[in-house]
């Protein structure tokens, strides 16, 4: 009997569990933390792909066109007057370039606009109290919060160059 007992023993791997030995853990949780891994590696490589941009790259983005097309309003409401002066932000709004629900402060998320508009010297005989006449345009968006990661604030004038300022 202790010979076939020998036999039944030599014909085991030496590293496998006897009866009354559990398997150790590690063999067991090998052959799933290898796909799991890989499946995590995956789905954060096609986020990078799906999702390029950083939070603060699509704020300052939209910033950055919405400036433009403030710029483009600013052109168009000079085309439609024949003095050729640029229009403050109500003005724009009363023409329907820009969106009438809005406000300076919540016309660009996360940033507040600040609105320079220059006077020109008029002839005597007309009446400033009527209408507002500008020669130009400065407008500069202002990050509402400054956190990690920090937003730049930006500016667009009558030459249509964007701004950048740090």
């Amino acid at each position: 009997m202790d010979n076939n007992q020998s036999e039944i023993e030599s014909d085991k791997h030496p590293d496998s569990p006897s009866p009354d030995q559990p398997e150790k853990v590690s063999n067991i949780i090998w052959p799933f933390l290898i796909p799991i891994v890989f499946a995590i590696v995956i789905l954060v490589i096609s986020g990078y792909i799906i999702f390029p941009m950083s939070y603060k790259e699509r704020v300052e983005t939209n910033t950055r066109n919405q400036l433009r097309e403030i710029g483009a309003s600013q052109y168009a409401y000079q085309g439609t007057n024949n003095k050729k002066f640029y229009g403050s932000f109500n003005a724009l709004q009363n023409m329907r370039f820009i969106d009438s629900v809005s406000n300076p402060e919540t016309y660009i998320d996360g940033y507040d606009l600040n609105w320079h508009l220059g006077n020109i010297s008029l002839p005597e005989d007309v009446p400033l109290a009527r209408v507002e006449y500008f020669d130009s345009f400065t407008i500069v968006a202002y990050p509402r919060i400054i956190k990690p990661p920090e937003l730049r604030t930006f500016g667009i004038s009558e030459d249509q160059i964007l701004r950048v300022y740090n």
